[in-house]
């Protein structure tokens, strides 16, 4: 029996309680085996947004998930010094071992799957994912004509009114962001100060 192997990519700037709201429903949903987050390091659509340095990301998403036996942190797209694009990313997961015998299922919100046909090499990405599409907007999925129905899946989600955005502002105004992201993270923000300057 193949393995279900499910990726995570974000900014994860900061990881919340959405991202892992929206693994949670993943991994129930499509019986993952695992679920390998990837922070970006340049992100090819956000090219112009200042992130936070990467290793207190990846502090972050490492904490966040360490109560999670099947989550796992991957460095792949973080440690690139060039934007790293999706289809990059799978073929080189799908030719080591962790591809052997498995399936791959690549999570996304329903947002990016409307600008989906600008990604780099779009067409040939359902060549080795299935793509997992969690509820952001009301839009209709079939935004692209290369897309079959088969090629995606989508996930029974409540819409994750949670955005990293939203958490960095209140966090330079000095709101409270204990509801939105685990308290490690909060510890983590105030250690590092983050956020403060927008």
């Amino acid at each position: 029996m193949k393995r279900r192997i499910g990726f995570f990519g974000g900014t994860f700037d900061p990881i919340h309680f959405g991202h892992l709201t929206i693994a949670e429903n993943a991994q129930k949903q499509l019986k993952l085996d695992q679920i390998i987050f990837l922070p970006s390091g340049i992100p090819p659509h956000k090219t112009k947004q200042i992130l936070t340095d990467k290793n207190i990301r990846r502090k972050m998403v490492e904490e966040a998930i360490a109560p999670f036996p099947a989550y796992s942190f991957s460095g792949y797209d973080l440690n690139k010094s060039t934007p790293c694009y999706t289809i990059e990313m799978l073929r080189y997961f799908k030719r080591s071992k962790l591809g052997k015998n498995s399936q791959f299922y690549f999570l996304m919100g329903e947002d990016s799957l409307i600008n989906f046909a600008t990604w780099y090499e779009a067409d040939k990405i359902s060549q080795y994912t299935v793509l997992a599409v969690y509820p952001r907007v009301n839009q209709n999925l079939l935004g692209t004509a290369f897309l079959k129905q088969d090629d995606f899946i989508s996930i029974n989600s409540p819409i994750i009114k949670i955005s990293s955005t939203e958490i960095r502002d209140r966090v330079c105004k000095g709101d409270d962001i204990s509801g939105l992201v685990p308290a490690v993270i909060q510890n983590i923000i105030e250690e590092y100060n983050l956020y403060k300057n927008k």
